[in-house]
C-alpha cells in the first residue's frame, strides 16, 4: 500500500502563486503585447520607499503589474483612465515623489483595480481618484520603448468607436510584427 504525502499549504500557494496572471483577466477585444520584469515604487512619504518586485504585462487596453508576492494584489490600470504616461521625472510627471527614478514609468491615472489580494478568487476592488505609480524597469534602456507603446495604446483606448480602436490596435500590432525578425534556420 502507498501512502502520499501531502503537500504543506505554503507549497501549494507558492506554486499557484506563480500563475497567478491570466488572459481572462483582459478585457474583450484585449491583446496582451509584451511583458518586463520591474519593481512598483511605492511612496507612503519621502522617507518611506517600499519595492515590489514583479513583472509588468502591457496589454492593448490596460497595463498590468503582477508582483511576485502572493499577498499583494494583481494592479490593473486601464489605459483609457490615464491622465499622463511618461519617463518618470520629465515634465513634472513626478511631483508626489521627491526624486526620480533611473528606468522609471510613471502613469497618472484616474481608477484602478486590484484583483487576487491574497490569492483570493473575488470581485475586483476598484479605487477612483487621481494617483500616480512608479514602475522600474529591470533594463532601463527599454523604458523609451515602453512609453512610447504605452502612449500609443493609449491613443487607440481613447478612440469613440469600437472599431476605430481595433483599427489603431491592429496597425500597431503590424508594426510592430514587421519590425520583429525570427531567426529562421534554428
Amino acid at each position: 500500500m502507498a501512502f502520499i504525502r501531502k503537500k504543506p499549504r505554503e507549497q501549494q500557494l507558492q506554486l499557484y502563486s506563480r500563475e497567478r496572471f491570466s488572459l481572462l483577466l483582459l478585457n474583450l477585444e484585449e491583446y496582451y503585447f509584451e511583458q518586463h520584469t520591474a519593481n512598483h515604487i511605492q511612496h507612503k512619504g519621502n522617507r518611506n520607499e517600499r519595492k515590489i518586485r514583479g513583472s509588468l504585462k502591457i496589454c492593448s487596453k490596460s497595463v498590468i503589474f503582477e508582483p511576485d508576492a502572493i499577498s499583494q494584489p494583481i494592479i490593473k490600470i486601464p489605459l483609457r483612465d490615464c491622465i499622463k504616461i511618461g519617463k518618470h521625472g520629465e515634465n513634472g510627471a513626478s511631483r508626489h515623489f521627491a526624486k526620480a527614478v533611473p528606468g522609471g514609468i510613471s502613469l497618472i491615472f484616474s481608477q484602478v483595480y486590484f484583483i487576487k489580494e491574497h490569492n483570493i478568487v473575488a470581485p475586483y476592488k476598484t479605487e477612483r481618484g487621481t494617483m500616480e505609480y512608479v514602475f522600474e524597469l529591470d533594463v532601463s534602456g527599454k523604458v523609451d520603448d515602453v512609453v512610447e507603446t504605452l502612449l500609443q495604446l493609449h491613443r487607440a483606448s481613447c478612440l469613440d468607436k469600437l472599431g476605430d480602436q481595433t483599427a489603431m490596435i491592429t496597425a500597431i500590432l503590424q508594426s510592430r510584427l514587421a519590425r520583429t525578425s525570427f531567426d529562421k534556420n534554428r
